[in-house]
């Protein structure tokens, strides 16, 4: 009997009897270690379809709450009641915060139904500041909510848009936020 049919060949390869204990061993560290990669990736993933930075804030007469869906890529953006500069200057750093965190391509709902047509005027530089912030982080569809008792706060609003984008009519408005959502979603 020659050396060779002492051999077992598997794939190709050949190898002695005295080699197939070795060989089942590094099989099983190797399935192991598939076992660990396969559990870091499913918990890797449940830290991706779950979270949601959100950020909110209440400061004199104005409230803001910003969120921010990973798994869809859309933030949430509600402004509520009178924003002063210092307000204005404390709510962009929160949403500047959540914003940072998303991906290109993101999506925004603001909701601005429930603002106060009295936004000063030195406050409009950090509307204007957000947008600038979206158009670079790449903002890819943004919708608003509109504030059905005070237009002018839901023009405004775009007037701010068109002096960033060139357009207001990239924005389109809704009364509700499952409009919205409905519209993006398609």
């Amino acid at each position: 009997m020659s050396a060779d049919s002492d051999s077992i060949k598997i794939n190709g390869e050949n190898y002695a009897p005295q080699d197939i204990p070795a060989l089942l061993q590094r099989l099983g560290d190797l399935e192991k270690e598939l076992e660990e990669y396969k559990q870091w990736n499913e918990h890797l993933q449940s830290k991706l379809k779950t979270r949601t930075l959100e950020k909110e804030g209440k400061k004199g007469r104005a409230a803001w709450h910003v969120r921010l869906d990973e798994k869809i890529n859309r933030i949430y953006l509600t402004l509520s009641g009178n924003f002063t500069y210092p307000t204005a200057r404390t709510a962009t750093m929160h949403i500047m915060t959540v914003l940072s965190h998303s991906r290109a391509g993101f999506d925004i709902i603001a909701d601005i139904s429930d603002l106060l047509p009295s936004l000063e005027k030195r406050a409009i530089f950090h509307v204007k500041k957000m947008l600038y912030n979206m158009r670079y982080l790449g903002l890819k569809r943004a919708v608003l909510i509109r504030n059905q008792e005070a237009p002018q706060v839901s023009e405004a609003f775009e007037n701010q848009v068109e002096s960033v984008y060139g357009s207001s009519s990239i924005v389109p408005t809704f009364n509700d936020v499952s409009d919205a959502e409905n519209f993006l979603n398609r």
